[in-house]
């Protein structure tokens, strides 16, 4: 059914990797309104911010998964690559691997201009948040 189990398996395990960081960083801002275990009294006393805003908690969730699809763009690219290298001149091999490239790199320029226009986004939801009393 599936030709390349070993790309499938590798893709798969990335993303079970990237989940449990990303279900850990989702998980954290609760266990620190919770009591956070000493946290936060070492966080006041270190100077550090507490945001208790909720853009910012979008925006760092929002982050990490662009982060994570820039990842997996940049994944996919080398794949392609490799395949190119590995395709002993032949244009069908060939052909598949631009496109893989063609499309990875679309893919990653989505991705950057998402970032950007999030980020300005989430920028302006923080400051209404913090202009509010």
């Amino acid at each position: 059914m599936f030709r390349n189990k070993p790309f499938i398996s590798a893709v798969i395990l990335l993303l079970l990797i990237a989940g449990s960081f990303l279900g850990y960083s989702l998980a954290l801002p609760e266990a620190l309104a919770q009591g956070g275990y000493g946290l936060e009294e070492a966080g006041e006393e270190a100077g550090l911010p507490q945001e208790t805003n909720i853009g910012a908690l979008v925006g760092k969730i929002l982050r990490y998964v662009l982060g994570l699809l820039g990842i997996i763009l940049v994944v996919i690219i080398i794949i392609g690559g490799f395949m190119w290298m590995t395709s002993a001149g032949n244009p069908e091999k060939v052909q598949k691997a631009k496109a893989i490239i063609t499309n990875g790199i679309i893919g990653l320029v989505i991705i950057v201009f998402s970032y950007i226009i999030a980020n300005f986004i989430i920028e302006r939801f923080i400051e209404a948040g913090q202009s509010t009393p």
